[in-house]
C-alpha cells in the first residue's frame, strides 16, 4: 500500500490470507480514496489460472517463507523482465548462496541485495532484488 501511495499511477494488487488483515487493506483503501489497488482475500497458492495472467512487473512479498518458495510462488505472476523483491532475515547471506540453482532454473538474476541491521537488533537483514530475464519472441540458436 505505502508503494501506492508514493506512485498513485500503479496498478496493484494485494494477496493476503488473512481475512482481518483484508478487511483493514479495504478499509484503508476506502478512507484514503486509492485507486487502481484491490486487495484480495485467498492464498497467493490458491489463486486461479485466469488471476495468474495479471503480468505483474513486480513482485513483493513479507518474509513469510523462504526466498526459494517466494520465487516459486511469485513465478507465474512476473512479467519478463519484472523484479521480485525478496526481505531475508539473519540468514539472509547463506539463503542468497543457497538458491543459485533456482535462480537458474527460474532464468533469474540477482540484480542488488542491501544489508542492514534495524534499530535496536542484533542480527543483519538483507533485501534483495532479483530480476527475471527478459526474453525476446525469436529463439536463438
Amino acid at each position: 500500500m505505502i508503494i501506492k501511495i508514493l506512485k498513485p499511477g500503479l496498478e496493484v494488487k494485494l494477496v493476503e490470507s488473512n481475512g482481518k488483515k483484508v478487511s483493514f487493506l479495504k478499509y484503508a483503501i476506502h478512507s484514503l480514496r486509492l485507486k487502481g489497488i484491490t486487495a484480495f482475500n485467498k492464498r497467493i497458492e490458491a489463486l486461479t489460472e485466469g488471476l495468474k495472467e495479471w503480468g505483474c512487473n513486480m513482485v513483493t512479498s513479507r518474509a513469510m517463507t523462504s526466498l526459494e518458495k517466494i520465487i516459486r510462488l511469485s513465478d507465474p505472476f512476473l512479467e519478463p523482465g519484472g523484479i521480485i523483491t525478496g526481505f531475508l532475515g539473519k540468514e539472509g547471506e547463506k539463503e542468497l548462496k543457497d538458491i543459485q540453482e533456482v535462480l537458474l532454473n527460474y532464468h533469474l538474476v540477482i540484480k542488488n541485495s542491501i544489508t542492514y541491521r534495524l534499530p535496536e537488533k542484533e542480527s543483519e537483514r538483507t533485501t534483495v532484488l532479483i530480476q527475471k530475464a527478459a526474453f525476446s519472441n525469436s529463439f536463438h540458436y
